[in-house]
């Protein structure tokens, strides 16, 4: 399954983003929706499910809020 489609169930629109999810140096891609995370942890171009790839929540009920990426 797409990382897209990981999230397409999800209400409010999806946006991509990139990122070393593994803390590699490797950037790869991740999907946000209304407070949710997938990110492809293996580099596959594709969601893999967990534990391979990584679904969080971050923020529950924040509809209509900008994810930034960053090394935090």
């Amino acid at each position: 399954m797409a990382a897209a489609s990981a999230v397409a169930t999800q209400p409010g629109p999806s946006l991509n983003g990139r990122g070393d999810w593994g803390g590699n140096g490797i950037t790869t891609i991740g999907v946000y929706s209304d407070g949710n995370w997938c990110l492809d942890k293996n580099q596959s171009w594709a969601w893999d499910g967990e534990p391979t790839d990584t679904f969080g929540i971050f923020g529950v009920g924040h509809v209509g809020v900008t994810p930034v990426t960053g090394n935090w």
